[in-house]
């Protein structure tokens, strides 16, 4: 059975035209006791052909959005692994910050009580450079030199030095 063209003349055009600018039907425009056997199958089988491609697109776009679903929920998962390891790092390196900052404070606490005790020094007419020279580091490792600084609950800094000479065998 051959398939039949379906070729408008000009004023079936231009009625389907008028037609569906007014969102009406052409189907409302046949007159189905004018109109033969041969013509209304004919529009049947068009139809039919037409719910066909839609029904197939229909389910294009179906598998498409399904599809994109599972895509989207792929990445989603991606994210949160993404975001628990960045929040992760974060933590650390907050960690680690605060460790920093508790040696720079511990450091400038050091630094501080040295400068007061050789102002101390100074003031009590101790010669600084001379004394340098007789640091324990300078004197071959003869002495045990440890340092501790307090913060006490005023916020002032106690300070407390020991040095006390190393045993080689011998009492130096």
């Amino acid at each position: 059975m051959k398939k039949q063209k379906s070729k408008l003349s000009k004023k079936q055009k231009k009625l389907a035209e008028e037609t569906w600018k007014k969102r009406g039907l052409l189907a409302d425009k046949i007159d189905i006791k004018n109109a033969t056997k041969k013509e209304l199958l004919f529009s049947i089988k068009d139809m039919e052909r037409l719910l066909q491609n839609q029904q197939r697109l229909i389910q294009f776009h179906q598998s498409t959005i399904v599809f994109q679903r599972d895509t989207i929920s792929q990445q989603k998962k991606g994210i949160e692994i993404f975001i628990g390891k960045y929040e992760e790092r974060i933590q650390e390196l907050e960690k680690e910050l605060q460790e920093c900052s508790k040696q720079r404070n511990d450091s400038i606490r050091a630094y501080n009580g040295l400068a007061q005790m050789g102002k101390m020094a100074e003031q009590m007419g101790i010669n600084l450079e001379e004394a340098c020279k007789n640091l324990p580091e300078n004197e071959r490792n003869k002495y045990e030199f440890s340092q501790k600084h307090t913060v006490l609950e005023s916020g002032k800094v106690k300070h407390a030095y020991h040095l006390k000479p190393k045993k080689n065998g011998k009492d130096k």
